[in-house]
């Protein structure tokens, strides 16, 4: 699920991904590896440890690994680069140390960078895996260099219960409601509602509506021969007519006009119910190792 644990389907061996994107917008979200974020043109708003940052041009971002974070294009044509890798280059490279603060203070190579492992990845010569990851960690090295670094934190059990929520909500959210989430916390539900929020930067009912329409998408998609009724149903919508308007809000279209093979992004702006049109703010993956 992209916006609970999201799975980069790095290449077997090379243990880093990178691409650019335009208008990056997410929702909360979080992943084993480690990420770096650079921007290319325009600002971005990128919120990580519960800390919302403003990343202009020229800067970059360093997003530690199973740390909840989303990003937020300041403008639809802002562009940036990522670069994802395994967390156990930064842990060979400091032996525990992270940056203090997400946000670099100092200039970072990522352009550079990003070229270098763009052509060794599109030529593929001998070793090439190896060399880009040569490349990575004298850029990491050259960097975590001038930034302050702390001692990694041992990861919050309250934090990994929420982890653990979230994926038990996404694989059963037709049967999940506010009380369940707070009684698999063991929390009251003033304060879990208040956790949540502060953790992920939505509220529990904006996440529970999000896995649920991304599973009616996953079930129109898949050709049944189920109706919009018993799509809603075993989506956990209680009415017709909220799934309908949820459905809309998040996905742009009503369940009977979605396009075929549509895939539902993880953009942050379209848990917002006052978002007016989600289909103008959409996230545009520019290039990738994938390709």
């Amino acid at each position: 699920m992209i916006i609970n644990r999201e799975e980069w389907r790095i290449q077997k061996g090379a243990s880093i991904w990178f691409g650019r994107y335009k208008n990056s917008r997410n929702v909360p979200h979080w992943h084993y590896e480690c990420e770096l974020i650079y921007v290319d043109k325009g600002e971005l708003d990128v919120l990580c440890n519960s800390v919302t940052y403003r990343v202009c041009a020229g800067q970059t971002v360093f997003i530690d690994g199973k740390t909840i974070h989303s990003t937020n294009a300041a403008t639809p044509d802002t562009e940036i680069t990522m670069i994802v890798f395994d967390t156990g280059m930064l842990d060979f490279i400091t032996g525990g140390l992270t940056p203090e603060r997400p946000l670099f203070e100092n200039y970072c190579e990522i352009p550079a960078l990003y070229s270098r492992l763009k052509e060794e990845y599109s030529h593929k010569k001998q070793f090439y895996f190896r060399r880009m990851m040569v490349e990575l960690t004298a850029t990491l090295i050259d960097a975590l260099r001038k930034e302050r670094l702390i001692k990694k934190k041992a990861s919050l059990n309250t934090t990994d219960r929420v982890f653990a929520l979230m994926e038990d909500a996404a694989k059963n959210c037709a049967d999940y409601d506010f009380e369940r989430a707070a009684k698999f916390m063991n929390m009251n539900p003033a304060y879990f509602s208040r956790l949540f929020h502060k953790l992920t930067g939505i509220t529990f009912s904006q996440y529970l509506n999000y896995v649920r329409c991304e599973r009616a998408v996953n079930m129109l998609n898949e050709n049944t021969d189920l109706t919009i009724t018993e799509i809603a149903s075993r989506s956990g919508f209680m009415t017709i007519r909220n799934f309908n308007r949820t459905f809309k809000s998040i996905t742009g279209y009503s369940p009977k006009t979605l396009p075929k093979g549509f895939v539902l992004t993880n953009r942050y702006d379209t848990l917002n119910e006052q978002s007016i049109n989600p289909t103008l703010n959409e996230c545009l993956l520019l290039e990738s190792s994938d390709e």
